[in-house]
């Protein structure tokens, strides 16, 4: 019998230079520690990967790990996977903006243009080749609609 993969999604926020105390520790513990896998090894995997990317501190990365566990439910191995921040984490920071339109739709937060969702698209998907952009512009279109910021040809 083949071992089962549990898959698990946290955010995890870049860690300031400055930081001495390592405050992240509590919450991976109480997340990866019943998986039998050390926070702190979660944390320095996060930070090796993470350090060459340029990220401010504090910019929250989702982070997918795969746990592959045997049958007798002990952790065999695991493989972590770091993405962009979300999108309303990245039009927040752009923008400069607080909070979002709780009415959106009827109330307009801000009106954009195009070149922001280019923006967006280049710090979300800088990675991907270009074949599905337009699905993806139109989702970023969507998310920004539903946070009550409206675009402009």
């Amino acid at each position: 019998m083949s071992a089962k993969v549990h898959k698990l999604k946290v955010i995890i926020p870049v860690k300031d230079k400055n930081e001495v105390k390592e405050t992240r520790m509590a919450s991976l513990s109480a997340v990866f520690g019943p998986k039998g896998i050390k926070a702190l090894d979660i944390i320095k995997k996060f930070d090796s990967e993470t350090a060459e990317l340029g990220y401010a501190p504090n910019t929250p990365l989702i982070v997918k790990v795969n746990i592959q566990i045997s049958r007798t439910g002990k952790t065999e191995n695991y493989k972590m996977f770091i993405q962009t921040p979300s999108i309303s984490f990245i039009t927040k920071e752009l923008l400069k903006v607080e909070k979002f339109s709780k009415k959106p739709g009827k109330e307009i937060l801000k009106t954009v243009s195009t070149d922001i969702v280019e923006k967006i698209y280049n710090i979300k998907y800088h990675k991907c080749d270009g074949l599905l952009k337009s699905g993806r512009i139109k989702s970023i279109v969507g998310t920004l609609k539903s946070m009550g910021i409206i675009i402009k040809e």
